[in-house]
C-alpha cells in the first residue's frame, strides 16, 4: 500500500502580506490630503475671513464685532492705508459705530493731506445713515474752519447756525477778519429768526466774539455775553474771556480788571480772581482773599459745610502760595470727613479728598482716603443710592490714576446696575468708564433697547427701592466676576435675547457731585427724524438714547485707539492680545491659535486680533531696545529660557510684559479694609466665549486656560517670507548704529 503524497506547505506567505502592507502605505502617504500651510494674509483677507465665521447674528456680539473692525479700520489710517481703512469701516453693521470710524478717518486724511481737505468731507458719503452723516459731515468742516480754511468750507455751509459754528471755529485762527465778515451777516438775519432758532445761534455770535478778544479787546463780547439767557453758558463764557484777557500782553491787567467788573456771581468772581493770581496779574491782594475765606470757616458750622470751606482754602492756599501750604486745611477736612456719621456724605467727601490730596503731595492720604470711601459705599444697602457713590469714587479713582481700583468699581457697579432703572447720566458715566477700560462687552451690554426714550429714564416718585435681603458688606465681599453679556440694565436689551427686561422704577439718591452732567445728545441737522433719532416737532431730531450712548462710547474708543502707543497697545482680554502680540513678529504662529478657537464670535474676534497685530509692528529704531528675540518673552512658561517654541497641549502663559496693567472684561478684587489679608486679583474668563444663549456658558474665573491646539505643520521656505534676523540692542557705553 503505496502513502499518499502530502499537500506542499504555502512558502512566502509573510512576504507577500508585508508587501501588501508596505503598498498600502506608501499608497495613503503619497495620496495624502495635504495638511493647510498658512499663507500670508493681508488685513483686507483677514477682515474678510472673520466676517465669514458663522453665527455672528447676536447683537451683542456683532456691536463687539463692530468695534474691533473700528479699531483695525483706525489702525488701518495710522498706517497710511486710508483707502484699506474705508473698506472696513463699509462692513460696520451698526451706523453709529460706523460713522464714528469714517470720522476718525477723515480726520487721518486731514493730517496727512492738508491739501485736499475735500476729500475728508467726500469721505463722509460713505455713512449709510443720513442723520450721523449730516453730522459728520459738519464736525469735518469745523475741523476744516479750525485750520484756517474758510474758503473750503464756507461756500457749502448754508444754515445760519453752522455759519456761526464756522465763525466761531475761524476766529480762534487766523481768519479773523472772515469771522467778522460772517457775523456781520449774521447780526442782520438774527431778528428774522423765531426764538427756537436764535437761541444756540447767540450761544455760536458770543463765543465768537470771545475769540475775537484777542485782536479786538474784550469790551465788544459784552453785550453778546449779556443776550445769552442759560446762565450756566453765560458763566462759562465770562470765564473764557477772563483768561483769553491774559494773552493781552501789556494790557492784560487792564483788561482782565475789565472783565471782572463785570461778573456778578460771588462764586464766579472770587475762581477768577484765584486765577488772575496764579497767573500773577493779582485783581486783589491774596492776602485780603484768604482773610475771606479763613472768615468764612471760622463761621461755618461743624459738617459738611465747614469741610467745604476748608477745600476752598486749600485750594486758595495751593494758587496763592503753593502746594505745600494746603497740607493743613486738607488734613483737617480729612479728619472731619471720617467723622460724618452719613455714609453718603463721607463717601462723596472721601472720594473728592482722594482726587486733591496728591496735588499737596500726600499720597499715601489719597490713597487711604479712596480705600475709606469705597468702604463707606459699600455701608449703603440700596442699590439706587450705592450705585451712584460707587460711580463717583470710580470716576475719582481714574482720575487719581488708581487703575486697579477703578476696574474693581466698575466690576462691583456691574452687579448692582440691574437691580433698578438707571438714570440716563449714571448710565452714561458708568458705560464711559468702561470703555476707558476696554470692557466693551459689558459696556455695551448696558445699552438701552432701540424703543426707549428719554422719558423711560426718568425716575419714579412713587416708587421704592428694593431692599436687600443680605448686609452690604456681606454683597460687596461675595461679589466675584460677573459675564458682561449676562449684565443688562433695566430698559436695556440683555445680550442673549432681544426682548426688553423689566424695570424696577426707584428714585435715584441726591448725592452731591455723585454723577457728571449729562452730555446731552447734539441736536442733528434740520431733516426728517430716522428710526434711531427722536423727532423734537421743530424740524430737528436728536439721537435716541441708545444712540447717543453708543455714539459717546464709540467716540471715546476711538480716541483712545487713535492715542495708543503701538508698542504698548492696550488689553482686549485673552487669548486675544496673545495672538495679537505674536502676529506681530510670525504671523504663521498667531493663526496657529485659531484652529483651537471655537468657530464663530470667538474665531472672528481671533481673526482681527491677527490683523490687528500685523498694523502694529514695530520698526526698530536706533532708540529701541528690542530683545535678542522679539517673539521670546510673550510665550515662555515660567521656569524657562528664551526658546519661542511652545510645548505641544501647554496651557497659554500670561505675557509678564503687562501683568501690572488691567486686564480688560475682569476687575480684581475690591481694595482689602484695614486689617485685612490682602486677596489675590482674579483671573479672567475667557473673553471670547460665546454670549449666544446656545453657546456653553462661561468658564468660571480661575480655571486654566484650554491646551493648545496641536502645531501645524512648518509652512515651506518658499510659501513665506524670510523672517528677519534678530536686532540685538548695543551693549551699554557703545553707539548704536544706524539703521
Amino acid at each position: 500500500m503505496t502513502d499518499l503524497p502530502s499537500p506542499k506547505k504555502r512558502e512566502g506567505w509573510l512576504g507577500l502580506v508585508l508587501t501588501a502592507i508596505l503598498c498600502t502605505g506608501f499608497l495613503y502617504w503619497w495620496f495624502r490630503p495635504a495638511r493647510e500651510t498658512w499663507e500670508h494674509h493681508s488685513t483686507a483677507q483677514l477682515v474678510a475671513r472673520a466676517l465669514a465665521e458663522p453665527n455672528l447674528s447676536n447683537p451683542l456680539e456683532r456691536l463687539v464685532i463692530d468695534f474691533d473692525l473700528m479699531e483695525t479700520a483706525i489702525l488701518q489710517a495710522r498706517q497710511g492705508m486710508i483707502p484699506e481703512g474705508l473698506e472696513t469701516a463699509a462692513r460696520i453693521a451698526d451706523p453709529v459705530v460706523q460713522a464714528r470710524t469714517v470720522r476718525q478717518l477723515a480726520q487721518a486724511n486731514i493730517n496727512e493731506d492738508s491739501k485736499n481737505l475735500g476729500e475728508s468731507i467726500t469721505m463722509c458719503e460713505r455713512i449709510a445713515d443720513l442723520t450721523l452723516r449730516a453730522r459728520v459731515k459738519e464736525e469735518i468742516q469745523l475741523q476744516i474752519a479750525m485750520l484756517g480754511f474758510g474758503d473750503v468750507v464756507l461756500p457749502g455751509a448754508k444754515t445760519p447756525l453752522l455759519r456761526a459754528r464756522l465763525a466761531r471755529r475761524l476766529a480762534e485762527t487766523d481768519g479773523q477778519d472772515t469771522a467778522r465778515g460772517v457775523l456781520g451777516e449774521l447780526e442782520k438775519m438774527l431778528p428774522t429768526l423765531p426764538p427756537a432758532e436764535a437761541a444756540p445761534l447767540l450761544i455760536e455770535l458770543a463765543w465768537t466774539h470771545v475769540h475775537l478778544t484777542i485782536v479786538d479787546g474784550p469790551a465788544q463780547a459784552f453785550e453778546s455775553i449779556r443776550r445769552v439767557t442759560s446762565k450756566e453758558d453765560q458763566d462759562e463764557l465770562w470765564l473764557d474771556l477772563f483768561r483769553v484777557c491774559f494773552g493781552r500782553g501789556d494790557t492784560a491787567a487792564a483788561d482782565s480788571a475789565l472783565v471782572s467788573a463785570e461778573i456778578k456771581d460771588p462764586n464766579l468772581r472770587r475762581t477768577i480772581e484765584l486765577e488772575a493770581i496764579q497767573s500773577n496779574i493779582p485783581i486783589r491782594p491774596a492776602a485780603v482773599i484768604l482773610a475771606e475765606l479763613q472768615k468764612d470757616l471760622d463761621a461755618a458750622p461743624p459738617g459738611p459745610e465747614r469741610i467745604r470751606c476748608l477745600l476752598r482754602l486749600s485750594d486758595a492756599q495751593r494758587r496763592t502760595t503753593g502746594p505745600e501750604a494746603s497740607t493743613a486745611p486738607l488734613l483737617t477736612a480729612l479728619e472731619a470727613s471720617k467723622a460724618l456719621t452719613d455714609p453718603v456724605q463721607r463717601a462723596t467727601f472721601l472720594a473728592e479728598l482722594a482726587e486733591v490730596l496728591p496735588d499737596a503731595l500726600l499720597f499715601t492720604e489719597a490713597k487711604q482716603a479712596l480705600a475709606d470711601a469705597t468702604s463707606a459705599a459699600r455701608t449703603v444697602v440700596a442699590p439706587d443710592q450705592r450705585l451712584p457713590l460707587l460711580v463717583m469714587i470710580l470716576r475719582h479713582a481714574y482720575n487719581a490714576g488708581e487703575i486697579q481700583t477703578a476696574a474693581a468699581l466698575a466690576e462691583e457697579s456691574l452687579i448692582l446696575a440691574p437691580k433698578f432703572k438707571l438714570p440716563l447720566p449714571l448710565l452714561q458715566e458708568l458705560t464711559d468708564f468702561l470703555t476707558r477700560l476696554s470692557d466693551w462687552p459689558a459696556a455695551l451690554s448696558l445699552l438701552p433697547a432701540e424703543g426707549a426714550s428719554y422719558e423711560d429714564f426718568k425716575p419714579d416718585s412713587d416708587s421704592k427701592s428694593k431692599t436687600e435681603s443680605t448686609t452690604a458688606s456681606d454683597s460687596a465681599s461675595n461679589s466675584k466676576t460677573a459675564s458682561p453679556a449676562a449684565t443688562s440694565a433695566p430698559g436695556t436689551a440683555p445680550a442673549s435675547a432681544n426682548t426688553t427686561a423689566s424695570t424696577q422704577g426707584t428714585s435715584t439718591a441726591a448725592v452731591p457731585s455723585a454723577t457728571a452732567p449729562a452730555r446731552a445728545p447734539a441736536p442733528a441737522p434740520a431733516g426728517p427724524a430716522t428710526p434711531g433719532s427722536v423727532n423734537t416737532g421743530d424740524g430737528k431730531s436728536i439721537l435716541s438714547p441708545r444712540r447717543a450712548l453708543l455714539d459717546a462710547m464709540a467716540t471715546t474708543a476711538a480716541e483712545d485707539i487713535i492715542g495708543y502707543d503701538p508698542g504698548d497697545p492696550p488689553n482686549r482680554g485673552e487669548p486675544l492680545d496673545r495672538i495679537r502680540n505674536r502676529a506681530t513678529t510670525d504671523e504663521a504662529a498667531a493663526a496657529a491659535y485659531l484652529p483651537g478657537i471655537p468657530a464663530g464670535y470667538p474665531r472672528a474676534r481671533a481673526t482681527l486680533a491677527i490683523a490687528k497685530g500685523l498694523l502694529l509692528k514695530i520698526v526698530p529704531t536706533a532708540e529701541t531696545n528690542l530683545p535678542s528675540d522679539p517673539s521670546g518673552p510673550q510665550d515662555l512658561l515660567p521656569g524657562q529660557e528664551n526658546d519661542p517654541a511652545i510645548p505641544e497641549n501647554a496651557p497659554l502663559p500670561s505675557d509678564p510684559s503687562t501683568a501690572p496693567k488691567p486686564v480688560p472684561n475682569s476687575v480684581p478684587d475690591p481694595a482689602p479694609t484695614p486689617g485685612q489679608p490682602e486677596k489675590s486679583a482674579p483671573s479672567l474668563p475667557n473673553q471670547l466665549e460665546s454670549t449666544s444663549p446656545n453657546q456653553p456658558e462661561q468658564p468660571l474665573p480661575n480655571q486654566p486656560e484650554p491646551p493648545l491646539p496641536d502645531d501645524p505643520e512648518p509652512p515651506l521656505p518658499n510659501d513665506t517670507p524670510e523672517a528677519a534676523p534678530p536686532v540685538t540692542a548695543p551693549p551699554p557705553g557703545q553707539p548704536s548704529p544706524a539703521r
